[in-house]
This record gives C-alpha cells, structure tokens and sequence, in this order.
C-alpha cells in the first residue's frame, strides 16, 4: 500500500537483490559489493527504489537506479527516521551534509 507522499515498503516476499532487480543495469552490476543490496521500498511505483546493504555492520540505504548508487543515509535506521519525518533528502541524495 502507497502512504499519502507514495512511498511502498515491500514486503519480505517481495525483497530482492539490487543485481536480480535490475539484471540488465550497467551501473549497478559494476557497483561493488552490489549483491549485498536488498531492494526494501519504492516511491511513486517503482520510480525510485530504495537498497539496503545486508548483512554486516553498515546498513547504507541507496536510491537506484535513476541517480545509480547514492546514499540516503548511513544506516537504515537513520532512513527511518527522515521518513518519519519527512525530510527530502530521502529524495534528494545531493542534499546530504
């Protein structure tokens, strides 16, 4: 289901690999640790996707593939909480500090 700025989080059947979700993205396949990345969300049905890094101890959410691989933020936790409260630079990667 769609929250009111369109924003889907998937569920855990349908998480997938970044590579197995854009099998034909050059970009992505060259990105390093790429399979590490789980697609966990969308925005505006599936303009934007939103990858976590799973497993290990850094948890970087990127937006992909559009803008390629730009981090969100540092840890899935902080994405959580500019969801919450509903700060841009989920959307706007660039304007990260």
């Amino acid at each position: 289901m769609l929250d009111a700025e369109g924003h889907r989080f998937w569920s855990l059947r349908e998480l997938t690999s970044a590579v197995t979700h854009f099998p034909s993205h050059p970009e992505i396949a060259a990105f390093p640790d790429a399979s590490s990345y789980f697609v966990f969300a969308d925005w505006a049905i599936e303009c934007w996707q939103f990858a976590v890094c799973l497993p290990g101890s850094q948890t970087t959410v990127l937006i992909l593939p559009d803008f390629g691989f730009h981090s969100v933020s540092d840890s899935f936790e902080e994405f959580l909480a500019l969801y919450e409260a509903g700060d841009s630079r989920i959307h706007h990667p660039e304007k990260r500090p």
